[in-house]
């Protein structure tokens, strides 16, 4: 199987199970916020900081009791399996979905033949 095969078939699995979560306000949209950061480098002229969203497909799942430790995992932490991506998301940056913006605790990316065809994250309410 090609990696574009393993992409669209892992895109597939998210797709068809983050259905079981439901349509419209129930599933909104989820999007990897971007913070590019330019300017800073005296106080006359301060950072400027800028934020773009990109759509990616998403299904946010529960964490296993066991897998909680209080310091890298915390109650009320998600499992967030994503598909089509088009940027890197890296730790510490922003996921949205509705109202509510999390943040990525930690990332497990899945690489077969070299090639990111999903991205494991544990991500943290901001």
């Amino acid at each position: 199987m090609s990696a574009n095969s393993w992409i669209d078939f892992a895109d597939g699995l998210v797709t068809s199970f983050g259905k079981e979560f439901g349509n419209g306000e129930n599933n909104p949209p989820v999007y990897h916020v971007v913070k590019t950061e330019t300017g800073g480098n005296s106080p006359l002229n301060p950072a400027v900081i800028t934020k773009e969203e990109f759509p990616i497909n998403a299904v946010f799942t529960t964490i296993s009791k066991s897998l909680i430790d209080g310091t890298l995992i915390k109650q009320g932490d998600a499992g967030l399996t994503v598909t089509k991506y088009q940027t890197e998301i890296k730790q510490n940056e922003d996921i949205k979905r509705g109202d509510d913006t999390y943040f990525v605790v930690s990332k497990d990316p899945v690489n077969p033949y070299g090639t990111s065809i999903v991205q494991k994250l544990i991500v943290r309410l901001r």
